[in-house]
Parts: C-alpha cells; structure tokens; sequence
C-alpha cells in the first residue's frame, strides 16, 4: 500500500503528482491512498468513490510515531529506486513531486479524463465561451503573473506584447477566423491590449473551470506551467510553451501533454 502523506504544490501539481503514483499503483496492483485529495471531492465528484481515503489521523499517527518513515522523492535521477521501493515494501508513506511513471500516466488518460470530470454545467459554459459562430479557431492563452515575476527569477514572466506576439505567430499559420479565450492570475490585467487585436473573452472562473475550458480549446498557448499542462494532457489539447520572447510560434511545435513535467 502507498500512502501519499503531502501534496506538492498548488492544484495543477497536485494533479501531476497523483496520476503519476496513482498509475503506477495501478499497474502494479498495489492500493494507493491520497488522503488531503479529499479537498477537490466538491469539485470533482467521480474522485469519492476512488481509493482516497485513508484516514488522515491514521496516517500522521503512524509518522508521528515513527512507526513508518516517510520516504521522499526529492531526486530525478532516482525514480528506478522510488519505484523499487514501491513494490517492495508492505506500506509505504510518501511525499515529494519527483516520481515519474510515464508509460502509466499516458496508458490511463482516459480513466484520469473520467475521474477529473467537473462538477459544473459544462453545457452553460460551452455555450459561453466555447461556441462556434463562424467555425472559429478556439485558441486558449495562459497569462501567469503574480508569482511568475520571482519563480525562477522571472525566467517565463512575459509582458503583453509578447503574448500577443505569439497569438498573432499562431493566427498567421492558421488563416482562419479566431476567439482568443485568455486565462489570468493578473487582476489588473490591461483587457483593452487584446481587444484591439483580436476576438476577445476573458475567463474570470475557478481554477476547475478554467481547466475544463483549456481543456476544450483547439490550441493553448502559455508560458511554462503545470496549469496549461494538465489542461493539455486531460483535453488531449495542442499546447505551446512559451520559453523566451523570442520564440517562433508554428503549428508543428504544438504539442499534446503525456502528462509529464520533465
């Protein structure tokens, strides 16, 4: 049994971190337990009946206790020794955001589409947001500010100029008539430079929401980030990583998501 005593990170994350041990597990027969997963039960009502609930008190008693040693996955060069000692020990709690399992991760997709269905009305939103008028191109843009001006120094901070750079790289290879849908952690967000430059909406949803719809786009564009990853990955969508303003934006650089980070 495996016990995943932390999860690592904000939602996105969480989610990567669960699909990889719980693959896995999977694979291998072996019962896998998230026990803080029960935070997203409301908004993804298919995770109650799935293996989650080990008891939390249970599980910091027996850390506490030292009956068991959490064992961490803080290394990337040893997952071959995470994944031994998964299948050799009887329980094993666990924490960390380096362990991969990548063929299971992309073998259960599908499950992982059905288990992180939302509980919303996806129809009202489809309407809102995803409607085709004039057979549209939906092209999903992920602006991540706030915590990206210091996370690895600024490095995938971008300025507008460069988002609409890239929306207008990807326009030039479609040829087609567009809606830009742009999802934002930036409050104060200047709405009126995209406006002037393209068919425009603005999602201001939760987080589970606006996964659905990345998720629904026919391209996502963004810089590097687990959020648009996992939008990737669960809606089987083509996903550009912005890496430097310099970036040329064609469509064989669109990738679909297998659900790993690196």
């Amino acid at each position: 049994m495996v016990v995943l005593t932390k999860l690592y990170g904000q939602t996105s994350n969480n989610f990567l971190q669960f699909i990889h041990l719980d693959s896995f597990c999977r694979e291998n027969n072996i019962p896998f337990h998230s026990p803080y997963f029960r935070k997203y039960f409301d908004q993804y009502p298919a995770l109650q009946s799935y293996g989650v609930n080990y008891s939390k008190v249970l599980m910091k008693f027996f850390i506490r206790t030292k009956l068991y040693k959490e064992f961490s996955f803080v290394d990337d060069t040893q997952i071959s020794a995470y994944k031994n000692a998964i299948l050799t020990r009887k329980r094993l709690f666990c924490e960390g955001w380096y362990f991969s399992s990548k063929e299971t991760v992309e073998k259960n997709r599908s499950l992982y589409q059905q288990l992180f269905t939302p509980n919303i009305d996806q129809q009202d939103f489809h309407n809102k947001y995803l409607k085709k008028e004039n057979n549209e191109t939906i092209i999903g843009v992920h602006i991540r500010r706030g915590d990206y001006k210091e996370f690895q120094g600024g490095e995938y901070y971008f300025e507008d100029d460069v988002y609409i750079d890239k929306i207008k790289q990807l326009l030039n290879n479609l040829n087609t008539p567009h809606k830009v849908i742009i999802f934002t952690n930036d409050d104060a967000l200047n709405k009126a430079n995209y406006t002037q430059h393209f068919n425009v909406l603005f999602s201001e949803n939760p987080v589970h929401v606006d996964h659905f719809l990345m998720s629904r786009c026919d391209y996502l564009i963004g810089p590097v980030s687990s959020f648009s990853l996992w939008a990737s990955y669960i809606g089987e969508t083509p996903l550009f990583h912005i890496r430097t303003a310099n970036d040329v934006v064609t469509l064989d650089k669109f990738k679909i998501c297998d659900g790993n980070w690196f």
